[in-house]
């Protein structure tokens, strides 16, 4: 798994609009969708999937806070998810939420 964080590599290899994030914020349906697409587009997958992900206190976003997008080549969707707790296997249990979306 490739994780990439917020900045300009984030918005320029995944396609990411700036505006999109100054308008929604980085963790939202909006930009998961958009990022979920930019993977496919840019890997030439059959399927792109990216989370979002609120890995630190954020005034705006309840803590645990992720989204997972997934863009299949016929709809770009995202959900919602929210998880409690921290720890090394945090990256895990989103993983397999993200990969139950397929």
């Amino acid at each position: 798994m490739r994780q990439c964080g917020l900045g300009q590599p984030f918005i320029d290899l995944c396609g990411v609009s700036l505006e999109l994030i100054r308008d929604n914020g980085a963790v939202s349906e909006a930009v998961a969708c958009q990022l979920a697409a930019g993977v496919r587009d840019q890997l030439g997958a059959d399927v792109g999937m990216a989370v979002t992900d609120v890995s630190v206190a954020h005034p705006d976003k309840p803590d645990g806070l992720f989204f997972v997008g997934v863009d299949d080549g016929k709809r770009v969707q995202a959900f919602a998810h929210r998880f409690n707790g921290r720890g090394a296997w945090r990256a895990e249990w989103v993983s397999h939420i993200a990969l139950n979306r397929l």
